[in-house]
């Protein structure tokens, strides 16, 4: 709906009326105090977005414009090379608006993220000399990447052209495993138009000198742990059994690591695809080859620009391959990270790169938490939780995944907090998962749900078999009793209760508004507040599923048993959170012992 007229003339005159001037003197301002005119346009402009809401996003366009026309400029900008985190998106709903305008309050222009397939995508970045002194390490759970032995020989990587420079499969000399390929089920949507990515160009035509063979040639203590500066998390949400007393989804399918040095910090998380031990040795060996990879170019001095970084970054995926492969496992995700300061500067840079729903973000007190891997999903489309989007291990043959590998860069400060999370802990933040919003249908949805096939059918059918109250329950609650949000929105809204956890915790005990304090967020108690609160969502989830009437030897018929599951199954469809593997690892980023006072006499030395 557009602003009447008779409103803009009265703006119009307004505006004239305070910035018109007679005779080199400035009438007094009808508002009664003298305000840049930056500051009465975004309040303008706010007044008649908060009272004349567009229903369509033509409508918004033609509002926005007539605005413009009436304040006489235009509204400020921060692009960035991913997605534009300072735009806030138009809404129906007020409520949610306030939400997401009440987060931003006060919060400073994030800062830019750029994102590519390879590092040759991204600014070069030159770097500060690393030292190799280790300060903390930590892995898990249960021995983390620990458990896997080491690569035992380099594998050949003979790229002969763009098209087969993401074929991270081992060389032919090893024997194939088709009778156990068969029996691996991955949940994964094989795309083989985009199963290969273009990074020959960074990795180059051979690896010969990358020796994997010998990049944990330093015998790390995986047991200093640092609860301020790099530590990690990981449960499940799982429900238990309460015969056995045997948690589903038995082991955890997560592994994290993270090593903490004088001046640089390196994590990585993988997040095995389905359940079983093969799924997390892949994790496992994931994290492991990585690791490892990256451990040997940093004591070997290798790492000068983050063009570098990135170069290595891709060699350690191919070495979490080649690893997965040699050992056995199935099909896993991972995010690896590495934060490195900016040669002849105070500022920091953080190199990231992931394939899957793994995801990175940082928390900043200025900003507030930021997600860094953007690029690697669309968040201005409703994503499927159930589609991982890549992996590593072999998905088709012996080959990966690699349809969302993703490289991406921003500059971080000393003091931040670089965490990287499952996909258990994220989508329990997902405002919907959480059950306080519900998505907001377009006129194309409802029309692709008028012509949907005979699955979407069958669906609709156990619907109407779950009974009358499940079936009411489902319309009320798609009406009018949760507000509706869009992509953008619904990714907001996650940032922003996140944010809100990790300053705050989860217990309502812990906050106490009379006398406010500002708490110093450390590594370990990021961990702790974000797996807390997916793990409290989710509580009403496992309780149902851990109810003793579910367990008994009963002897039932088929029809009853499928009548009971259903019932089950519509329960926890209605309930709060996610039940999965729940990790999270954390770096607080800065000099460990503090930024010496002849760093800058070093840089010019090296220099020379």
């Amino acid at each position: 709906m557009q602003a009447p007229k008779a409103l803009r003339n009265s703006i119009a005159r307004i505006w004239r009326y305070n910035y018109s001037f007679e005779s080199s003197t400035r009438r007094q301002p009808v508002f009664g105090l003298v305000m840049p005119s930056s500051f009465i346009r975004k309040r303008v402009y706010g007044l008649i977005r908060t009272t004349f809401t567009p229903s369509q996003s033509s409508e918004d366009d033609t509002l926005g414009s007539g605005i413009e026309d009436v304040v006489g400029g235009r509204v400020a900008e921060h692009p960035t090379r991913v997605v534009d985190p300072n735009s806030t998106p138009s809404s129906d709903n007020s409520f949610i608006s306030q939400c997401i305008t009440a987060g931003r309050h006060g919060r400073q222009p994030l800062p830019e993220i750029y994102a590519g397939k390879t590092g040759l995508d991204l600014p070069v970045i030159h770097l500060q000399k690393l030292r190799v002194d280790v300060k903390a390490t930590d892995t898990g759970p249960e021995g983390g990447l620990t458990q896997v032995e080491e690569m035992r020989r380099s594998p050949i990587v003979n790229m002969a052209n763009l098209d087969d420079e993401l074929n991270l499969s081992m060389d032919g000399e090893l024997p194939s495993d088709d009778d156990e390929e068969d029996e691996r089920v991955a949940t994964l949507k094989v795309s083989r138009n985009k199963m290969l990515g273009s990074c020959s160009s960074i990795i180059g035509p051979n690896c010969q000198n990358h020796n994997f063979a010998g990049a944990s040639k330093k015998n790390y203590s995986w047991e200093v742990r640092d609860e301020e500066r790099a530590t990690g998390l990981s449960v499940s949400l799982y429900e238990k059994n309460p015969v056995t007393g045997i948690c589903a989804g038995t082991p955890i399918a997560d592994v994290y690591g993270v090593i903490a040095r004088e001046n640089n910090g390196v994590l990585a998380l993988a997040d095995g695809v389905n359940w079983g031990e093969g799924a997390r040795l892949a994790a496992r060996c994931a994290v492991r080859g990585a690791l490892d990879h990256l451990n040997q170019h940093i004591e070997d001095g290798l790492l000068h620009t983050t063009t570098d970084v990135f170069h290595c970054l891709l060699g350690a995926f191919h070495a979490g391959h080649a690893l997965i492969l040699q050992e056995g496992g199935l099909l896993t995700t991972l995010c690896v990270a590495v934060a490195l300061p900016v040669k002849n500067s105070d500022a920091w840079v953080l190199c990231v790169c992931n394939v899957g729903d793994s995801l990175c973000f940082v928390f900043n007190e200025s900003y507030g938490v930021r997600e860094v891997t953007l690029a690697s999903h669309d968040i201005g489309q409703m994503r499927d939780m159930r589609d991982a989007g890549g992996a590593l291990g072999p998905v088709d043959g012996r080959n990966p995944q690699l349809q969302n590998l993703t490289c991406s860069m921003t500059f971080i400060e000393q003091g931040d907090l670089v965490f990287i999370t499952s996909d258990g802990v994220s989508d329990n933040f997902d405002p919907v998962v959480g059950k306080f919003c519900v998505i907001k249908r377009t006129d194309t949805d409802k029309e692709n749900t008028t012509t949907t096939s005979g699955d979407k059918k069958a669906v609709s059918v156990t619907v109407k078999d779950n009974g009358r109250d499940e079936e009411f329950a489902r319309t009320r609650r798609c009406k009018a009793t949760l507000p509706c949000v869009d992509a953008l929105q619904r990714h907001e809204l996650m940032l922003l209760r996140m944010n809100d956890i990790v300053l705050n915790g989860f217990q309502t005990a812990e906050r106490d508004d009379a006398t406010p304090q500002k708490k110093t967020i450390t590594a370990g108690s990021l961990c702790h507040n974000l797996v807390q609160f997916a793990h409290q969502l989710s509580m009403a989830k496992r309780r149902t599923l851990e109810d003793p009437e579910l367990y008994k030897n009963e002897k039932l018929s088929k029809s009853e048993e499928r009548a009971r599951r259903k019932m089950v199954r519509g329960k926890i469809s209605e309930m709060p959170g996610k039940l999965d593997h729940a990790s999270v690892v954390a770096y607080r980023v800065g000099w460990w012992d503090g930024q010496p006072d002849d760093l800058e006499y070093d840089e010019v030395k090296i220099l020379k």
